[in-house]
């Protein structure tokens, strides 16, 4: 090989070869006995990622060029093949097409040569029928002439009988012969008949053949329409599907968005709520210290204006109430009586106020509920009645005592009556009666009635003066009047209490004097003053003190002392405190109800608007869903319309076919019974000669 036809690039690699080969000849290196494994003729050398691609040689441009000729021959001879086929597929419809037109042109040929065969038939027919006819007419003929050829005979009278009976048997010969004829007539008229009608039968089975062909034809070309049909709703079903496929992937990466969208709307809000919860409870937090401020400094005031008296009586301490139990009117509620009589009567409860009583009243696990303001309390198997003052004064003239047979009996009236309703003024009728000769006489009085109920007990609790509740025990009704209204009650439990020593502590404690204003302390004195210089006159008494109200006297204007005036200017401004503290708590709760309500209104709004959004969206779903079940029922009626009308018109062709084939059979069969009966009315022609010869 020179160095002409090599390149570049192969005589160094064959350089780079020998001078391999020279260095590892010199080393002297032992060969191994086992050959090489033998490698495939097509195996490719692996070549480097980083390798370069190598340049094409003269050989590998010659085996490309090699290559791309032996393609577009490869290409040349199946385009050849393909039109080939074409062309022997084309000239064998065309032969098929010519086979089946001579086909046709034979059958139509052998069609019009069975007709002209069966015209022929007729003819011959007829014209043995003719054939027939003259022969008879001759055999009616010879008989006639062979008299003439006999002898004569010459008695006339046996000339006559011989030429009679000669007549008689001519006509029964000739009646004979038409009898036959008639008989030979009606057998061929039977036989064609016959014939007609295997011919008709044919005609009809051949009609019947060709509509069973033609509805089979129809048949499947309507199989053939419905499978098309069928093929293109599942088209239709298939794309359906994958659309309804495609739309409920869309739906859900909507529905995950709008759940994302949601969740994140929801989590804003729960922050949001929770802010203002915290918030909220700040607000309270702040509002709850400033409430426990303003109650620390106005109990300090309260205590500096209006000191609470302590009694020197055993108590009953109840504890605060827990929000396990559950609230319930004290109408519903009942209180065991006995028991609470045994252990509290005389006794103090703290910490002072009414609640503490009620709590005392209730039973286990319940909370009562009762208006504050009122007095009277209505249980469900007892009364109470609850007595305050501001001062001892008020229970100075509220109680009487009398001793009666060497016992003490403690009653009095009891005018506040703005809360009396006629159910308690019911329930204080079946209160326990006292006794009857402390009844007053303008008094309404029921007298106990065996019929009655069981009476309920009253429980009077009575204030100390700036102190806390004292039970009393149980009362006795005495009756009341309606105008003014007023009640009478004895205290029943006298014995049992020591009374002595609640009026001690109620009305003439030391503390007492304190507690009041110097003019009500000079006041108190000198009606003490009164009563004793009373007492001292010996003056008659009366049989019973009238209790109306009296009419109060014009006293005269008293100057305030400077403890009262200081007294007045506390109070003043302590309701001026207490009332811009009302004003300010309002304000701050109505500015935060209104903040709460334009929140609420934003969330509202946004909600709305997100579930109008949501709406629009499903009201375009379902719009789409609708039109394309109206476009898929207008392709569905088109497509039975088309089918309809092609039925009908190819029902329509084969009615026209049928009558047309009908009045064509029809006018065959009226024109060929026309030349029938022509041909019958037609005389023979030995009867036209004969009628010439007669006229001649």
């Amino acid at each position: 090989m020179s160095s002409a036809d090599v390149s570049e690039y192969e005589a160094k690699r064959l350089r780079r070869i020998e001078e391999n080969r020279k260095r590892l000849q010199a080393l002297h290196l032992p060969t191994l006995a086992t050959p090489s494994p033998p490698t495939s003729k097509h195996k490719k050398r692996k070549r480097d990622v980083e390798e370069k691609p190598l340049e094409p040689t003269r050989k590998s441009l010659r085996q490309r060029k090699l290559r791309r000729l032996e393609r577009q021959q490869r290409k040349q001879e199946e385009d050849q093949f393909k039109q080939e086929t074409r062309e022997r597929a084309k000239s064998d419809k065309n032969e098929r097409k010519l086979f089946e037109k001579c086909e046709k042109k034979r059958l139509k040929e052998l069609a019009k040569r069975n007709k002209l065969d069966k015209k022929l038939q007729k003819v011959s027919r007829k014209e043995k029928l003719v054939q027939l006819e003259n022969g008879a007419l001759k055999r009616h003929l010879e008989p006639s002439q062979q008299p003439e050829q006999q002898p004569r005979i010459h008695d006339w009278r046996l000339r006559r009988k011989l030429q009679a009976q000669a007549e008689r048997r001519q006509v029964a010969l000739k009646r004979r012969e038409e009898r036959k004829v008639q008989t030979e007539k009606k057998n061929e008229e039977k036989l064609e008949m016959k014939h007609k009608k295997r011919e008709f039968r044919k005609e009809q089975r051949a009609k019947e053949r060709m509509e069973n062909s033609f509805l089979k034809e129809v048949e499947k070309q309507v199989r053939f329409e419905e499978l098309e049909l069928m093929r293109g709703e599942d088209r239709l079903s298939r794309r359906y599907a994958k659309q309804l496929k495609r739309e409920t992937k869309h739906r859900e990466r909507q529905e995950k968005v709008a759940a994302k969208s949601k969740l994140e709307e929801d989590m804003w809000l729960k922050r949001m709520e929770l802010e203002r919860q915290a918030a909220e409870l700040k607000a309270e937090e702040r509002r709850r210290r400033s409430r426990e401020k303003e109650r620390r400094k106005k109990e300090a005031l309260s205590r500096e204006l209006y000191p609470v008296r302590q009694v020197d009586l055993p108590y009953v301490r109840i504890t605060k109430t827990t929000e396990k139990d559950t609230s319930k009117p004290s109408s519903l509620l009942k209180v065991d009586v006995n028991l609470f009589h045994g252990f509290s009567l005389g006794k103090q409860f703290l910490p002072p106020g009414k609640q503490s009583v009620m709590q005392a009243l209730c039973p286990a696990g319940y909370n009562p509920e009762f208006q504050r303001e009122g007095d009277i309390h209505i249980w469900r198997n007892a009364t109470t009645l609850f007595m305050n003052a501001s001062s001892a004064v008020f229970y100075r003239y509220m109680f009487q005592e009398v001793m009666r047979h060497g016992r003490k009996h403690v009653f009095f009236r009891w005018a506040r009556c703005q809360g009396v309703t006629p159910p308690i003024l019911e329930r204080l009728r079946q209160v326990q009666k006292g006794a009857e000769h402390f009844r007053i006489d303008d008094n309404y009085y029921d007298l106990p009635n065996l019929i009655d109920p069981e009476p309920k007990p009253l429980l009077l609790f009575i204030q100390f003066p700036k102190g806390p509740y004292i039970y009393c025990g149980r009362l006795g009704f005495l009756g009341y009047r309606s105008d003014p209204l007023e009640f009478s009650f004895q205290l029943l439990d006298v014995s049992a209490l020591n009374w002595g020593q609640l009026r001690r502590l109620s009305m003439k404690s030391g503390d007492d004097t304190e507690a009041l204003s110097e003019y009500e302390a000079k006041r108190l004195q000198r009606m003490e003053e009164n009563q004793r210089m009373l007492a001292s006159l010996e003056l008659p008494s009366m049989s019973r003190r009238s209790l109306r109200p009296l009419v109060a006297k014009s006293a005269a204007k008293l100057e305030p002392t400077r403890r009262s005036s200081r007294q007045q200017k506390r109070r003043v401004v302590a309701e001026q405190q207490a009332q811009e503290r009302q004003l300010e708590e309002q304000r701050q709760l109505e500015r935060q109800s209104a903040q709460r309500k334009e929140r609420e209104a934003q969330i509202v709004l946004k909600r709305q608007q997100i579930e109008l959004e949501r709406y629009q969206q499903k009201l375009q779903r379902e719009q789409q869903k609708e039109e394309e079940k109206r476009k898929k029922q207008k392709i569905k009626s088109q497509k039975e319309e088309e089918r309809r009308q092609l039925r009908n018109r190819q029902l329509k062709e084969i009615e026209e076919e049928r009558s047309r084939e009908w009045r064509q059979h029809m006018k065959e069969q009226e024109s060929q019974r026309r030349l029938e009966v022509e041909a019958l009315n037609e005389p023979s022609p030995e009867v036209v000669d004969q009628r010439n010869a007669e006229c001649k």
